[in-house]
């Protein structure tokens, strides 16, 4: 066996022992699944669609590496949140629709497609500055403590 495909062999093994767990295991085959997504996706430039499968599949996988896996998560809620908005399923109070529509600002394949386009992708653009809105109703809604005042005792205290 040549050297090359050796140290190979060494490599994929050592990616691989990197997925113990389950929540990694399935991020690992989510950003594979992505990888293959982004070379057959409707993109007509054959180079951005290589690109988009190197920085946004390759970056998931990185990304899932580095996190445990748990970048998997903000995907998922985004990617539920689409599909009750196009199918009309409940989502519950008005807080959690804010929380949800949220959700692609946590998600890391958003701002890996960001730059696979070279910070220029309208639509990614679009999902980002709504999500920004909606975060901003979330945490407009968090209670501060600024200007809370504490009422003194007449003895001067």
């Amino acid at each position: 066996m040549s050297p090359l495909k050796r140290l190979a062999g060494e490599f994929v093994k050592k990616i691989a022992s990197n997925y113990d767990t389950p929540l990694k295991k399935l991020a690992g085959a989510a950003d594979a699944q992505a990888i293959g997504f982004e070379l057959n996706s409707p993109e007509p430039d054959p180079v951005q669609r290589f690109k988009n499968a190197a920085i946004v599949g390759g970056g998931g996988i990185a990304a899932s590496l580095f996190s445990g896996g748990a970048d998997l998560v903000p995907f998922a809620v985004e990617l539920y949140n689409q599909i009750a908005k196009q199918n009309d399923w409940p989502r519950g109070p008005r807080e959690i629709q804010d929380a949800l529509d949220s959700a692609p600002l946590f998600n890391v394949e958003n701002y890996l497609r960001l730059a696979a386009y070279g910070g220029d992708h309208p639509e990614t653009k679009q999902i980002l500055t709504d999500a920004m809105e909606a975060q901003g109703r979330v945490q407009s809604r968090i209670p501060r403590a600024g200007g809370l005042m504490i009422p003194m005792s007449s003895s001067g205290f």
